[in-house]
């Protein structure tokens, strides 16, 4: 989905987070939403999102708060599927040491599969963690790998693109820069000189325009 639809269940998820958590007893909700596409963020930071359809929800408690952390895990653990199905839920370890131990996975035990077949290398992962969830204990049980996300496929005729002068690889870094911005394959930033602080500056089609174009594709 597109970033625009993720914020929206994410709101959904901030309001049923303070339904269970008392405001009392809730510091703060902070939402990172979809990847971010700047190198140093993403080297420097924790957060565990793919796309453009995945959300990272830090949830802060009071320092006065009654109640522990692993009860409101356990309790949004039942209420959050319930109230969004279709969405799958993980809860990342927040002590420090938890995420030392994980090396940079986000869960405790990560298995892997490898093969040469990737879609068969998925449908053993799928078949093996509805094994692992059978588990007692086991909770937060899923996939990591996204394979279903929707694609374009371009067909280009290299013969009449070189008769205009269009080589492969700028047919590809035109469309990847109309559809998802030069952020990627020529990263811009602009110093603004009254506060020191580096912008960066994507270029991209406008969206009326890209909806169109894909239809007509």
């Amino acid at each position: 989905m597109r970033v625009e639809e993720t914020e929206l269940i994410a709101a959904g998820v901030e309001r049923a987070i303070r339904r269970v958590i008392p405001v009392a007893e809730l510091g703060l909700i902070l939402d990172n939403i979809g990847i971010n596409r700047n190198a140093i963020n993403l080297a420097t930071g924790g957060v565990a999102t793919l796309n453009a359809a995945d959300a990272d929800l830090v949830v802060q408690l009071a320092p006065t708060r009654r109640t522990s952390t692993f009860e409101y895990v356990r309790r949004l653990r039942a209420t959050l599927p319930t109230e969004f199905p279709g969405v799958t839920f993980f809860f990342l370890p927040a002590d420090i040491v938890n995420q030392v131990l994980n090396l940079g996975l986000p869960a405790p035990i990560d298995v892997q599969v490898v093969g040469q077949d990737k879609r068969a290398d998925y449908d053993v992962a799928v078949r093996l963690a509805a094994e692992l969830r059978r588990i007692p204990g086991a909770v937060d049980v899923r996939v990591q790998q996204v394979v279903n996300m929707p694609e374009f496929l371009f067909s280009v005729d290299r013969i009449r693109a070189q008769q205009v002068g269009l080589t492969q690889r700028q047919v590809a870094s035109n469309l990847l820069i109309s559809l998802s911005s030069s952020g990627q394959t020529a990263p811009n930033f602009w110093l603004n000189p009254q506060n020191g602080v580096s912008y960066s500056v994507a270029v991209r089609t406008p969206l009326s325009k890209d909806q169109r174009a894909g239809r007509a594709d």
